[in-house]
This record gives C-alpha cells, sequence and structure tokens, in this order.
C-alpha cells in the first residue's frame, strides 16, 4: 500500500505548515484547531497491526493489561497506539513508562520514529528529552519509573494514555503509581492505563494479579507464534525457530523458562533467578547499630542519575552480614549524596566504602573522592556475575540477612537469568535494581563471606592416677563386703537356714 505524507494546506503568501486565524460565528479559532483540520495523516492502526494487537488497542476498557512472550510484537502495539491517540486528539499528552529511560530510549523510541518516518506523520523527535510532539500540539512523552519519585511530575498533570511497559519488572510501588499518580491524571478526559509486559520468574506483583486474577481489566494475550511478521522476515516457520532456541540452549519445550518466554505462560522457576532471598532463611530484624559491628556503605549511581546506598554490617566473630539500612535520596545532586554519607558515616562505624558508578558515572565518583575526600573504591562491572554467585552462596546457607519487607529483598524477584540473550561462556541478566547494585558492591568488600570458626581447643585434665588407684580399690572392697538382712526381732536370716 502506498503511503500518504501528511500535508498542511497553504494560503497565498503564506508558508506551508502555518495558518492564519479565521472566524467561525464570531469566535477565533485556535492554530492548533486550523492545524487538526488541516492536517490529515494517513495512519491506519488496521493497517499496521495483526489481530491480536488489533483487539487490544481497541478494547474499550479503561484498565487493560497484555501478558505476551517476546518478539510477540507488544512493542508495535503500543508505539501505534499511542500515536493514533496523538493524531486523532488536540494536544494530548500521552505517556510511556518502564524501568529506566535508558529502556525506554531502547525499547519503543526506535519504534516511534520508525512510524513518524514511514507514515510522514512530521512529528518533532526530541532525543534529549524523550518526547515526540505532532504539529496539533499533542504529544508523547517517555519516562523512567524505576521509583515512584520519577513520575512525580505528572501529578496533576491531564493525560489521555499511558502505557506501562516491562510491568512484571516493577517492585510494589507499581501499584501506588497507578493509583495515585496515573490513575487521577486520566480523569478529565476518561484516558486509558494500560500494563504490558512478559511473565515474570516469579508469579506474583501487582500485574500479575490485574493480569490473572482481577476481573475489572480487560485481558490480553498472544505469543510470537501469533506475529506474522516473524515468518515473513525470518522466512522461517515459528516452530523451527523455537527449536532452533531448544537446541541451542539444550531443553525441552517443557523448560519453564520457555513456558515464559515463547508461550507467555506465568511458570514458576527458581532456577533463572540469580538471587534467592527466603523470607524465613534470611531474616533479620537488626536495624539499628551495635557496638560489635563495623559497616560497609555501597553506592549505585545509575545511567538515570539516580543514587542508591545500602550499609551492611559485620562482626568479627561471625559469618553473618546483615543489611541494616537502604536508602535514595530524596536530593538527586552531588550536594545531596554528601549529606547522606556524612549523616551516614556519622551514624555508623564505617570501615569501607564502595561506589558502583555503572561506567558513566566515574567522573562523579572521582569528584566524590577529591570534594570531600570520602575514600571510595570503585567496582568493576566485570566483577559483577562473580558478585551475583558470592551473595546467592551467603543467602542459600544463610549468612546474609536483610529484612524481607526492604526494597532489597523484593528486588530479588527481579533479577533473572536472560536465557533468551545468553549465550556459552557469557551469562546475559535480565531485570534491574539499583538497590541490590548497591548492596552487592558492598558485600564484595565484607570478611564476613570468608568467615572460619575457630577449631574449639581441648581442655587438657590433670588426673591424680595415685588416688583414683586407692579409691577404686576401697569401692571394690566395699562390693565385695557380705550383708545379712535381719528380721524384727534382730534375727539374721542365716541363723534360720536350718528351720
Amino acid at each position: 500500500m502506498a503511503r500518504k505524507k501528511a500535508t498542511f494546506s497553504t494560503e497565498k503568501g503564506r508558508p506551508k505548515g502555518t495558518t492564519s486565524k479565521t472566524k467561525k460565528s464570531d469566535d477565533i479559532i485556535s492554530d492548533s484547531e486550523s492545524i487538526q483540520d488541516q492536517w490529515l495523516p494517513e495512519f491506519k492502526l488496521e493497517d499496521i497491526l495483526f489481530k491480536q494487537q488489533l483487539a487490544f488497542v481497541k478494547d474499550p476498557n479503561p484498565f487493560r493489561t497484555a501478558v505476551c512472550s517476546r518478539r510477540a510484537g507488544k512493542t508495535v502495539a503500543c508505539a501505534a497506539d499511542l500515536i493514533d491517540v496523538c493524531l486523532k486528539n488536540l494536544e494530548a499528552v500521552c505517556c510511556y513508562a518502564t524501568l529506566t529511560r535508558g529502556m525506554a530510549k531502547r525499547i519503543v523510541w526506535p519504534e516511534l520514529r520508525r512510524l513518524n518516518r514511514e507514515y510522514g506523520l512530521q512529528a518533532d523527535e526530541n532525543n534529549t528529552e524523550l518526547t515526540m510532539t505532532f504539529p496539533n500540539g499533542s504529544v508523547i512523552e517517555l519516562v523512567g519509573a524505576g521509583t515512584l519519585d520519577q513520575i512525580d511530575k505528572f501529578r496533576g498533570r491531564a493525560l489521555r494514555r499511558v502505557y506501562i511497559d516491562e510491568a512484571q519488572g516493577f517492585r510494589s510501588h507499581l501499584k501506588e503509581m497507578c493509583d495515585d499518580v496515573f490513575g487521577p491524571s486520566l480523569i478529565d478526559y476518561a484516558g486509558h492505563l494500560i500494563m504490558i509486559g512478559t511473565p515474570a520468574a516469579v508469579p506474583t506483583g501487582y500485574f500479575y494479579e490485574c493480569a490473572e486474577k482481577n476481573p475489572d481489566w480487560g485481558h490480553h494475550k498472544w505469543t510470537f507464534f501469533d506475529n506474522p511478521f516473524i515468518a515473513k522476515k525470518s522466512k522461517t516457520t515459528h516452530m523451527e525457530l523455537l527449536n532452533r532456541e531448544l537446541k541451542r540452549r539444550g531443553v525441552s519445550i517443557d523448560d519453564p523458562s520457555i513456558k515464559r518466554e515463547y508461550f507467555g505462560l506465568w511458570e514458576k522457576d527458581d532456577k533463572a533467578l540469580l538471587l534467592h532471598f527466603d523470607k524465613i532463611r534470611n531474616y533479620s530484624e537488626i536495624l539499628e547499630r551495635r557496638p560489635e559491628h563495623f559497616h560497609i556503605v555501597g553506592v549505585r549511581i545509575s545511567t538515570d542519575n539516580t543514587t542508591s546506598i545500602a550499609v551492611l554490617a559485620y562482626s568479627a566473630d561471625s559469618p553473618i552480614t546483615y543489611l541494616v539500612e537502604e536508602t535514595v535520596p530524596r536530593d538527586q545532586t552531588l550536594d545531596g549524596l554528601d549529606t547522606e554519607m556524612r549523616r551516614i558515616m556519622k551514624d555508623f562505624n564505617v570501615v569501607r566504602l564502595a561506589i558502583d558508578s555503572d561506567g558513566t558515572g566515574r567522573d562523579l565518583a572521582e569528584a566524590i573522592k577529591l570534594r570531600y575526600g570520602l575514600p571510595f573504591e570503585e567496582s568493576s562491572p566485570s566483577e559483577k556475575l562473580g558478585n551475583y554467585r558470592l551473595l546467592d552462596n551467603s543467602l542459600r546457607n544463610g549468612t546474609f540477612k536483610a529484612h524481607f519487607k526492604s526494597q532489597f529483598a523484593e528486588d530479588c524477584n527481579l533479577i533473572e537469568r536472560d536465557a533468551y540473550h545468553s549465550v556459552p561462556g557469557r551469562i546475559a541478566i535480565s531485570g534491574h535494581s539499583d538497590m541490590v547494585d548497591a548492596v552487592l558492591i558492598a558485600f564484595r568488600k565484607s570478611p564476613a563471606y570468608a568467615y572460619i570458626k575457630p577449631e574449639e581447643k581441648k581442655v587438657e585434665v590433670e588426673v591424680d592416677w595415685e588416688y583414683q588407684y586407692k579409691r577404686n580399690k576401697e569401692l571394690r572392697e566395699k562390693e565385695n563386703e557380705i550383708s545379712w538382712d535381719t528380721d524384727k526381732q534382730g534375727i539374721p536370716d542365716w541363723l534360720k537356714w536350718g528351720e
């Protein structure tokens, strides 16, 4: 089908793409309204989406979920729907949220740009702000929402459509984000709130509850088997592609990761988790400073310039390491980090500091060292997988303790071994948590995981053998003495033997 490029009608002497203010019934029509009347790009969802995608985006339910396999085409459906809403409404504000801005830029931004280019939509693309603004004033905004405060800017704004992608990777603040931030923002225009994602290794959380158990949400599911473009692009059948993957991994079709990633099924898969936190085995109520404890501070500075801090405690006579504090500074600046660090150093007996700058924050780490004299030890990216193994070993044998309601404990369920992208000799990791990263680098510096209990010394007792010999001889002689019982008259039994 030939795609028609959107154009604007022009008046004599006026540049293309601009409009004059014309009167209608003595009212002045705004520039955006005039542009909307003239700007008619040919963009039909039916030409872009296949059956399952189309049913999903056209569902009138204002709250809906889509649980899909990998390569099912959920990103295309999301991008096309966001654009469609913007084209049909004046000055509409739509939001796409996922765990980080970096993920948003990798996942949906290329698809939005492709559709803008191929259909000649003439939307302005801002690669820095990750916004796409259309000639009618409508805008699509991409945001990272790994923490609740990252989407606070949408409080009080009127939104028409909100997509939350990779919803299975969000922690418990997802419910609060939907209820307190996005929900009220959608009221003005009776907008839609939509969560999409792939089944997680642990079937739990707000997305799972809404997608599988809440009848008030519209439920949609489809897999890569439903995506006709896979076979067209690869010139191979879906089953042949799956069999190739099964052979590469050395697993059967019943493998839990295959069920989740290719069939979109919620299948519990403990083997996929990199960290196995158990709320009984690893539970601890120690959240305060103790005299016998030394403390290690781990700082994680992510690509989104968010900082997470973990404080671990250990003692010289125990193999156990405790997570005693975790914090995310409200003031995400260098001064905010410094203020928080000085409070921690005052409250705890800090002996070591470790920083994970994610590569992009090394300049900030150096600035901290020079400006404040904080003796940070930087973590190498090559150490990360080894750090996971060390920490998981301590979780499994019960020598790492944390409160079961801590962010760390919750986020352990988000970090998975990505079987789809892993290859022999290199394990890819799916999911992310800045707090887990902060704990990882701090735990690496803890001597507790290498603690060995000292051998108990045998107590030597001196024995007086001469005394023991005499005492035993006396006891034996006494045992050999014959004692005679008597009756009530005092007559011994031996005198009655002849009677």
